[in-house]
């Protein structure tokens, strides 16, 4: 009697279980309910078109305190560095080769902005010479991080050596910006405002054009 009563039970139970086991699958694929998804990127549609027609051409989103910064980067982790004579007492003060690839990673975009010459007067050539002599010291931090791995004394002073060698030659260039003649600038902010104006429209137009496709 019992074993019946609970097979009975058992097919009653199955399909509600069945149909929760689906509805939770069906929530873990879609993620976000679909209101919720719309409702996320109707949000981020607005954000993003406030802050295009608040947007004044006249300025780049390029600050010269994030080119300053930038600069400021490189001269404080890598030409004010200085290593000690043992292996032993490295670890404080370690900079490494992974290290110096992500801010030559983030010193290349920032060479690329179109606006960078207008908003520090250097030439961006200079700035490249920098990008250039920075990965010069790649391979004397790669071999410390090797001497450092085995912890072996003469290779990292080697290195060191490599090293100081090396980064003479970006210091030096950091020493000598090449500045764009004022006329020349003139030319390139007019000519650079005209180009932001034409992409704050573009922009506007393709938003609007997503918007009324996906609505």
């Amino acid at each position: 009697m019992w074993t019946k009563t609970l097979s009975c039970f058992l097919l009653v139970l199955f399909p509600f279980a069945c149909h929760e086991l689906t509805a939770q699958e069906t929530k873990k694929s879609t993620g976000k309910p679909k209101s919720q998804t719309n409702a996320s990127a109707q949000n981020a549609y607005l954000d993003r078109m406030r802050y295009l027609l608040n947007r004044d051409p006249r300025t780049s989103e390029l600050t010269p305190a994030q080119v300053n910064n930038a600069i400021n980067r490189i001269q404080n982790v890598f030409i004010k560095k200085e290593f000690p004579d043992s292996i032993r007492d490295t670890s404080r003060t370690r900079v490494g080769a992974s290290h110096l690839r992500m801010i030559a990673q983030t010193f290349q975009q920032m060479v690329r902005h179109p606006d960078l010459e207008e908003v520090s007067g250097n030439r961006r050539s200079w700035y490249r010479k920098i990008g250039q002599d920075l990965l010069l010291l790649a391979p004397s931090l790669a071999e410390m991080d090797r001497a450092f791995t085995t912890q072996d004394n003469d290779r990292y002073l080697n290195a060191r050596k490599e090293y100081e060698t090396a980064v003479k030659q970006l210091e030096q260039t950091l020493k000598k910006p090449v500045k764009v003649p004022a006329r020349e600038l003139t030319a390139m902010k007019v000519k650079n405002i005209q180009r932001r104006k034409i992409e704050i429209q573009k922009e506007i137009q393709e938003l609007n054009k997503k918007r009324r496709t996906q609505g």
